[in-house]
């Protein structure tokens, strides 16, 4: 099962036209053998086949990824890509909807801190975008095979963030959508969507049914109610973390080297809220593509819907309590859903359905394994019920 997945995890950061080529000439020989599957996710003669299991989650996955649901008999526009740059997403956002904002864009290179973290207008971008596209590529080639390969596991967190520094300015897409997803981006939630797939144990018939009814949505065709109940079935589920205490923990200390202890304690609570994360992926068996956010004390994982998020939930506040005496708490929570929540655009509602649930549970701190402690002969529970 573990090497399953792991080729799994593999195969959908690499889904594109050329990830055959790409495996048979650069990755090790270790990992070859079963990968050769991902040239065929966009080819409806094999995913429409019977016995091609892995190449029907990846397809579904890279679909809900990307809200594609193609004509199943439509020929792949292969080669028409435009050498575009990637448009920043807050040119997306606007207060005022009747006033068009100034598309703004970012040059394909790699992601870096200075101050091409700002994007530009599309007169000040590089015209020489092709040439950008193909140092990237034979940059990226170079860093890749300096990456030694011990074990399948270590090999993909190493790609994964070889990933995000060469294709997090590369628009996933331009022909038939704005171009402001990087192609980072695209195959993070790719990968986070079939491991949860896969998880979920939905099996090949399913998932061609589901292909089928996706394409037939996509061409406005009328569902059965049968259809439109396989889509609305809760398959996954979105976990949210919410660390409480911050302000107190931080600001509690004395005025003596106050600027380094608040400096210390805020990147403290930066690595505490990604163990809090990892320590559920690693729980629920999932990769680190599943983590979604993380950052100001907040966290979300896309993970499948069979999770056993009290469980997780006792644990945490069991180490909590152990380690901060009641002074950090970590909220977690999670809600499911389902395909129609992610192909109708439904994730904002339930992005604001989590958050009054994390509310909640900081109203009810530690309340998991406070039944099973002598509340009253510890005076760290009050700390904690304070804070």
């Amino acid at each position: 099962m573990q090497e399953e997945i792991m080729k799994l995890r593999f195969a959908s950061l690499l889904h594109d036209e050329l990830s055959a080529k790409f495996i048979r000439q650069y990755l090790p020989n270790e990992l070859q053998k079963g990968l050769t599957f991902v040239a065929g996710h966009h080819d409806a003669s094999q995913y429409l086949s019977q016995g091609y299991h892995h190449l029907k989650m990846l397809v579904l996955a890279d679909w809900l990824a990307s809200s594609e649901r193609r004509d199943l008999n439509e020929e792949e526009e292969k080669g028409k890509r435009k050498k575009m740059p990637m448009e920043t997403i807050f040119t997306s956002i606007s207060l005022d909807h009747n006033k068009d904002v100034e598309r703004k864009y970012h040059n394909i290179e790699l992601l870096s801190l200075n101050e091409s973290v700002f994007p530009l207008e599309r007169k000040d971008i590089s015209q020489e975008l092709e040439d950008n596209y193909r140092k990237l590529w034979n940059n990226f080639i170079a860093e890749l095979g300096k990456i030694e390969y011990k074990n399948s596991e270590r090999y993909l967190i190493s790609l994964y963030y070889l990933l995000k520094k060469y294709t997090s300015r590369i628009p996933s897409a331009v022909w038939q959508s704005r171009p402001d997803i990087s192609l980072f981006d695209h195959s993070k939630i790719t990968c986070a969507i079939m491991e949860s797939i896969y998880k979920n144990n939905m099996n090949e018939e399913e998932i061609g049914k589901i292909l089928e009814i996706l394409n037939k949505k996509s061409k406005n065709e009328n569902l059965t109610e049968e259809e439109k109940l396989l889509l609305n079935k809760d398959r996954f589920s979105l976990i949210g973390g919410d660390i409480s205490g911050i302000q107190r923990f931080i600001y509690s200390i004395t005025s003596k080297g106050a600027a380094k202890g608040l400096k210390g304690r805020s990147f403290y609570l930066q690595l505490l809220g990604e163990a809090i994360a990892k320590y559920i992926l690693n729980r629920v068996g999932l990769s680190i593509a599943n983590l979604i956010y993380s950052a100001g004390g907040h966290f979300y994982i896309f993970a499948p819907q069979n999770v056993d998020i009290n469980g997780i939930r006792k644990e945490l506040e069991e180490i909590l309590m152990e380690i901060h005496n009641g002074e950090l708490y970590v909220a977690v929570d999670k809600v499911d859903l389902s395909i129609s929540d992610l192909i109708e655009k439904r994730i904002g509602e339930k992005w604001k359905e989590l958050g009054n649930k994390l509310e909640e549970r900081k109203k009810k701190k530690f309340s998991n394994i406070l039944d099973k402690k002598q509340v009253s002969a510890n005076v760290y529970y009050v700390k904690a019920l304070r804070s």
